[in-house]
């Protein structure tokens, strides 16, 4: 059951036209990576599932950066839900058990080692184009 109260927040750069990547973590695991990217992308931060959720049912992000640690719902159902109302988002799914998330990663999920940040970094610096918001 999700609490309808706006728990994220936005860091967002001089330039408005950046690329839009929403980190959704419940922890500092990924606080590294907000504070690498937000010169060069517009940062949402979630701290649950719901609020991640309702984040990308707005349909602006393109790359969503997902921790497996979320509480609230499931990451595979906040992923499965965000591709399917925009097939074109970027997901990561950060988690220590890369296995378990094979079936999102034969969707077209990105599963990643959450505690290798700087690989993470370069992964979404080099996407070869991010997909235009909805």
């Amino acid at each position: 059951m999700c609490v309808k109260r706006k728990i994220w927040r936005e860091i967002m750069p001089d330039n408005t036209t950046l690329q839009n990547i929403l980190i959704a973590d419940n922890g500092n695991n990924m606080q590294s990576l907000s504070k690498a990217l937000k010169e060069n992308y517009h940062i949402t931060s979630a701290y649950n599932g719901c609020s991640a959720n309702d984040v990308l049912q707005k349909g602006n992000i393109q790359v969503a950066v997902l921790s497996d640690t979320l509480p609230g719902p499931k990451v595979r159902r906040v992923a499965e839900e965000a591709l399917k109302k925009n097939p074109g988002i970027h997901i990561i799914v950060c988690s220590e058990d890369l296995d378990k998330y094979s079936g999102l990663a034969e969707q077209g999920v990105y599963v990643h080692n959450k505690y290798e940040i700087p690989t993470l970094i370069e992964y979404i610096k080099n996407l070869p184009s991010l997909p235009d918001v909805k």
